[in-house]
């Protein structure tokens, strides 16, 4: 038969025909089996194949035809088989069988294609059978190892692309190729037939790839289990060895060799080895650490016995066994199993090479891969990530079904998800991003380099250089893949996962691509990214069953995502598109989450980042619309952020902002707002606008916190975003109300609606915000409204500030407004770009007219709501005004003391010096407070605001002093008086009268609490410390500082008189007048400063100067009271506060004005006067007084006084020296001093002498005091003999003085002239008196010739 086969032109005649194929076929290939199936006959086979030559013959062996056997069964067919059949020619036999197949396969493959079908069929399934067997039993035979492969490749030949034949061809190849094929032994050791048939399914994949199709998994299963075993065996001949590192080189080039596929094909290699690694994640060590595996094997050395050289039959019996089962069992193979690997050989498996190069082509990627999830990367697992990168080229033909599969992996394989989805994620970077770098070695097309390799050669690729290559950048111009395509299925599974493992590994892999090449990504593209991270949100509205907790992680990985595009790739986000609507739908939608209050925090702060970059309408409108939508959230935390950005957006925008615009913002945003929430916080119900979010289980949060009493109720927290609302509303007024001003002058900024007779919207707002001030002012509660009652005041003053012409400058935000909390941080956000455009000339004057109107009006409007809400205050029952209310009205007062700052240059400004005159002549003495009601009455207060401010503050400080015991001022009350101080400083007339109201008996007396007065003493006395200091201050003008003065000495008149002081028996406090003494001071320089003014003018009869004459007129009744001794009963008197008084008379005396000279000296002679009674009086207890500290008292006390008699005396010398009141005290003291001086009882009398002394003392001194000593003359000469020697010197000196000797030079020369006129007149008298006799007697003839 084999010769008749060997005939080309015979063999053709018997291909032709099918059966005769199969006949053929079968009997040599049962023959070949089984002849060769017993031990006996497989050793006669391998004797025949070694006495052809051997092992190194093979080559030659396979061409040449056994003849012997052939010429025997010519010559002897009858011959006895048992005697022809011996071991050579059965050997020979099995061989020409063998032989056989592999002729018939050759000649049906010479057969034509379409005329062999049946003829592949036929011998397949034979020559199958005994190749493999071969490979069973022969595994030690190169020879016939070598010439089943060959029958393998040309079984292979003829049945590809036959699924069923190729199938059972790969998978007997493959089965054999390994020692232990899939048990996953990774310590099995291979042989040399091992390597030898990986060669040559290697050598079948290199040829037939196209064909392989489904079949990959076993191949690819077969060089996965491979992958783990050593190459360096030591069951290895050199020879096997370098075979084996060929085989081990094809690891590195499947990838490249996967270029050369067709989609289809390549689509099936993925598919395979998908299937690989799902069954490769399994194995323990591919998952372990890759520094854990080892890189070698040792194997233990077993030792045998050297076979001695024996018989034929056992030395046919080793060459059998080597045959069968290797070398290593025959004596030159002992010493290969017993000696361990050899030194020159390398320690690494057959993936090492190839794993390390991936690892480090991963690691130097811009993009991460993370391989660190995979451990020991599997040999599938990384073709798989290198087959996807190298023919990324053809995205468009299958990229999406490969990205798909991957996607598909990731999803049902946990350990791989993290590496296989970042593939995804380079995939996709590869083809959006221009600058995109693989770290793939080979990207195709590629094609093979060789059809016919050698070992070496195997899977060779080179890559094919196209005329236009396709670039990413000409990707995206000319649309060959649309990005949508791209992003598609990762999207796609973002949508519709339903496990949160496999959203999360997604939402890592969208991050990856967004991160790098988000700058290139289109519209469309953006559209798809961001729909899809909503339906992650957490939003019950997009997808209720992701509202569920175990999809908050998801919830936080897509946030991530969202922020990454906000924060890095807003810009590239064109204005007014789908992208930008739909980022502004995601935020909501992450707002609108109940899976973590930060992210809905955070979300709603991105909702202002997006409208502030678009410089159009459209995005901030959609922003104000969602924040309002999410003002209503039930968590409080999400509802005050979003009422805080809606007014961040407010007033980053606003200034862009037109009149229309304006009142759809103030109308139908803000104010519908404020509207929601209070309803809330009144606890009505709003079904009708229920929330989007459903409430998830609190267990699940990440944060429990413990509330504050004041918001541990859902209506306290609804308040407290009433207050929220109400300081955002505060602070678009402090930024926008001139621009919301120019809107009442409807002509200008809306000239469409010029001819209507409507109100200005803003007039309407105007009153609508002042009412929500009032009422937020004006609630009740305790502790939980502070914070709505506090912001309430806030806004009533600040309309007042707004609303004055100073007012903008006062309520100017100490904080810039342009910025805001980003990722934690605070950042400067753009700021506002006002519009360029400016109001035509010939509508600027009655634009600025119509709104100066505009301001009067709501000013006014502001000015009587603060009234309003004092008169509230006024009405509230006893016992409300607690510590909470306290603290309400201290704001009050900060805030009406911001607005006098403010508005005393224009609304506040007051003609206060013409005030303070008219006070002055009319002799006003106190203050008249009127109430709100009052004011309202009153005409004459209707534009008189400062005198109305200075009501409102007298009616807080009343209210505020809950107290009058108290000690110490509470804020209230020290926050009105810092208005006070402000206004009596500036020279506010009424604030300077009220404070002299405030302090009252104050100024004058100490230790008042047995009085049981109505006032607060300590009110009382920081108005006099105020009242102090604003005189000192050189603002207030001089006129002010008089009627200061004049009311202060006329209420100390007054209680002098009518008063606490009048009674002086039941005096029950103690005077002091330290607070009095600068009062004074400051009020009588303000005197002498007018009276310099006048001084030498004719103005007597002017306001100004009478206001000095009542000034000092006061001030001397004041001094007259002072000095009125106290009772002390038993006939005992003091004259209080002596030092005091005496400091007050130095410094009158020399200020006061010529005309009233006269009546203080008068005041103060009788001052020195009752000062040496009440000396007498109490030098007389000092020394009978038996009490010790009772007689040191009065002594001192009779010292001041002698002190007060010296300074009242000078004063008196100073002011009037010849008034005869001074003459007679004078007089009266030296002639007692001469009395004492003649008397025998000396007891109680030095304090005469002391007088005495100080009289003669400043009559030495003084100058103009000449007129007294006529007076005093003979008394001093008494004196000057005294025995005191205090006395005597005192008078001696006044003596010695130069004014007493030209006295009596006077004197001497009156009475010289004196003496010579009385000589004239009594020469005189005589003469009169001789003329008095004649006319006598004349007298007497007259009368009696007049009888006659």
């Amino acid at each position: 038969l084999y010769r008749v086969m060997a005939d080309d032109d015979v063999a053709r005649l018997l291909m032709e025909d099918a059966t005769m194929v199969g006949l053929l076929g079968e009997a040599m290939s049962d023959f070949a089996t089984l002849a060769a199936s017993s031990e006996v006959h497989m050793l006669q086979v391998v004797d025949f194949v070694k006495s052809r030559g051997g092992e190194e013959g093979q080559e030659q062996q396979q061409q040449q035809p056994p003849t012997s056997f052939i010429r025997k069964l010519e010559n002897d067919v009858d011959t006895d088989w048992d005697t022809i059949v011996d071991h050579a020619t059965l050997g020979e036999a099995v061989w020409i069988s063998l032989s056989g197949v592999l002729r018939v396969l050759e000649c049906v493959a010479d057969l034509p294609a379409s005329s062999k079908t049946g003829q592949v069929v036929s011998i397949f399934a034979p020559s199958l059978a005994v190749l493999q067997h071969y490979l069973k039993r022969f595994s030690g035979s190169h020879v016939l190892i070598a010439l089943a492969l060959e029958g393998y490749q040309r079984l292979a030949e003829l049945c590809f692309p036959s699924v069923d034949m190729q199938k059972a061809l790969l998978t007997s190849l493959c089965k054999l190729s390994l020692p232990s094929w899939g048990k996953r032994d990774h310590s099995a050791l291979l042989e040399d037939h091992h390597v030898d048939i990986l060669l040559c399914v290697v050598r079948i994949m290199h040829k037939y790839h196209s064909h392989i199709a489904t079949d990959w998994e076993i191949v690819l299963m077969t060089l996965e289990e491979l992958s783990a075993l050593a190459i360096a065996s030591p069951m290895l001949t050199d020879e096997a060895y370098h075979s084996a590192l060929a085989v081990a080189s094809v690891y590195g080039r499947v990838a490249a060799f996967s270029t050369c596929f067709s989609p289809h094909s390549l689509v099936q290699m993925v598919q395979a080895l998908c299937q690989v690694v799902t069954n490769s994640v399994a194995d323990p060590l591919f998952l372990s650490d890759s520094g854990k595996a080892s890189r070698g094997m040792n194997v233990d050395s077993t030792t045998t016995d050297k076979h001695k050289s024996g018989s034929i039959s056992e030395r046919l019996m080793k060459v059998g066994v080597n045959a069968l089962y290797g070398s290593s069992a025959a004596d030159s193979g002992d010493k290969a199993i017993a000696q361990p690997m050899q030194p020159d050989r390398t320690r690494n498996r057959y993936y090492e090479d190839y794993r390390l190069d991936f690892l480090s082509r991963i690691a130097k990627s811009k993009n991460t891969i993370r391989v660190e999830s995979v451990g020991r990367v599997p040999f599938a697992l990384a073709l798989l990530a290198d087959i996807a990168m190298a023919n990324s080229y053809r995205y468009q033909e299958c990229g999406e079904k490969v990205s798909g599969l991957l996607s598909g992996l990731a999803a049902s394989s946990a350990p791989v998800r993290p590496f296989l989805m970042d593939t995804v994620a380079l995939l996709t970077m590869t083809h959006i991003s221009n600058k995109g770098q693989s770290p793939a070695p080979f990207i195709g097309p590629g094609r093979l380099v060789f059809l016919n390799p050698m070992q070496s050669q195997l899977l060779a690729v080179e890559r094919v250089v196209e005329d236009n290559p396709v670039t990413p950048s000409t990707k995206k111009e000319s649309g060959n893949i649309s990005q949508t395509d791209l992003l598609g299925p990762l999207c796609e599974t973002l949508r519709s996962a339903t496990n949160t493992d496999i959203a999360e590994s997604s939402l890592e892999t969208l991050y990856s691509v967004l991160e790098t090449t988000g700058h290139n990504l289109s519209d469309d593209a953006w559209v798809i990214v961001i729909s899809s991270l909503s339906t992650l949100s957490g939003d019950s509205s997009v997808n209720p069953e992701r509202a569920a907790s175990a999809w908050s992680k998801c919830s936080m990985d897509s946030f991530r995502c969202l922020k990454l595009i906000v924060n890095d790739f807003i810009d590239e986000l064109p204005a007014n598109t789908e992208a930008l609507k739909s980022l502004l739908e995601c935020c909501f939608s992450f707002g609108s989450s109940r899976h973590d209050v930060n992210t809905s925090l955070t979300a709603i702060g991105l909702l202002w980042t997006i409208a502030d970059q678009d410089s159009g309408t459209v995005s901030i409108d959609r922003a104000l619309s969602k924040l309002v939508l999410l003002a209503s959230d039930n968590r409080p935390e999400v509802r005050n952020a979003s009422v805080n950005t809606l007014f961040s957006c407010i007033a980053g925008r606003g200034a862009t902002f037109s009149a229309d615009r304006w009142e759809v913002c103030v109308q139908g945003t803000i104010f519908k707002v404020f509207e929601l929430v209070s309803r809330r916080a009144r606890g009505e119900d709003l079904q009708a606008e229920p929330t989007r979010s459903t409430p998830v289980d609190r267990k699940a949060s990440r944060y429990q916190v413990n509330l504050h009493h004041s918001r541990d109720s859902e209506s306290k927290q609804w308040i407290a975003t009433q207050v929220v609302v109400l300081r955002g509303l505060t602070r678009v007024l402090r930024s926008f109300f001139q621009k919301l001003l120019e809107t009442t002058d409807v002509a200008a900024v809306q000239p469409e609606k010029a001819d209507k007779d409507d109100v200005p919207w803003f007039q309407d707002a105007w009153v609508q915000i002042l009412d929500y001030a009032y009422e937020a002012a004006a609630q009740g509660g305790d502790r939980d409204t502070l914070d709505i009652r506090s912001v309430g005041v806030d806004m009533l003053v600040l309309c007042c500030q707004l609303s004055s012409k100073g007012g903008m400058k006062a309520a100017s935000p100490s904080v810039g407004t342009n910025m805001m909390v980003v990722d934690g941080a605070l950042r400067t956000v753009r700021d506002s770009k006002p519009t360029s455009q400016k109001p035509k000339k010939s509508h600027m004057r009655s634009h600025s007219i119509i709104c100066e109107n505009s301001r009067r009006n709501f000013f006014l409007e502001a000015y009587e709501s603060l009234e309003s809400y004092v008169e509230f205050l006024q009405n509230l029952p006893v016992g409300e005004m607690d510590d909470t209310q306290l603290q309400i009205v201290h704001k009050f007062s900060t805030g009406l003391k911001a607005l006098y700052d403010g508005s005393k240059d224009s609304e506040l400004r007051t003609d206060n010096k013409s005030r303070c005159l008219d006070c002055l002549a009319e002799n006003e003495t106190e203050v008249h407070v009127v109430s709100t009601s009052e004011q309202t009455d009153d005409a004459g207060l209707e534009g008189d605001f400062e005198r109305r401010l200075v009501n409102l503050t007298a009616i807080v400080v009343n209210l505020s002093t809950v107290d009058p015991s108290a000690k110490y001022l509470n804020q209230a009350q020290r926050g009105c008086l810092q208005l006070l101080k402000a206004m009596a400083t500036d020279g506010s007339c009424d604030s300077l009268r009220y404070l002299v109201r405030l302090g009252g008996v104050f100024f004058f007396s100490k230790d008042c609490e047995q009085l049981h007065l109505q006032k607060s003493e300590s009110v009382g006395l920081e108005a006099v410390s105020v009242l102090a200091e604003a005189m000192k201050s050189t603002t207030p003008p001089v006129e002010c500082k008089c009627l200061v003065l004049s009311e202060v000495l006329s209420s100390f008149v007054h209680e002098g008189k009518e008063g606490l002081l009048a009674d002086r028996q039941n005096h029950q406090f103690k005077l002091d007048y330290k607070r009095l003494i600068p009062i004074i001071q400051c009020g009588i320089d303000a005197c002498d400063t007018l009276e310099t003014q006048f001084r030498g003018t004719n103005q007597e009869g002017s306001p100004s100067f009478r206001a000095i004459g009542t000034c000092w007129s006061s001030l001397i009744q004041a001094l007259t009271i002072m000095i009125v001794p106290i009772p002390m009963g038993t006939g005992m008197e003091k004259m209080s506060r002596v030092a005091e008084v005496m400091e007050l008379v130095l410094i009158i005396v020399p200020k006061v004005p010529s005309r009233f000279a006269a009546s203080l000296c008068e005041t103060l002679t009788v001052a020195a006067s009752k000062c040496l009674e009440v000396a007498e009086l109490h030098e007389r207890c000092s020394i009978r007084h038996t009490d010790k500290d009772v007689a040191s008292k009065s002594k001192r006390h009779r010292d001041e006084l002698l002190l007060l008699f010296s300074e009242c005396y000078a004063g008196s010398c100073r002011l009037q020296p010849n008034n005869e009141a001074l003459k007679t005290l004078s007089k009266t003291t030296l002639e007692g001093a001469v009395s004492v001086m003649f008397s025998t009882n000396d007891d109680g009398e030095s304090y005469i002498i002391d007088a005495t002394v100080a009289i003669c003392q400043h009559i030495r001194d003084m100058d103009g005091v000449d007129v007294l000593l006529p007076a005093l003359f003979p008394s001093l000469c008494k004196l000057i003999s005294s025995e005191d020697i205090k006395v005597r010197t005192a008078v001696s000196d006044t003596l010695a003085t130069e004014k007493t000797s030209s006295f009596l030079q006077t004197a001497e020369n009156l009475s010289r002239v004196a003496e010579e006129r009385a000589s004239r007149l009594s020469a005189e008298m005589v003469e009169l008196r001789a003329e008095n006799e004649r006319l006598k007697k004349d007298l007497a003839v007259l009368e009696a010739t007049s009888n006659l």
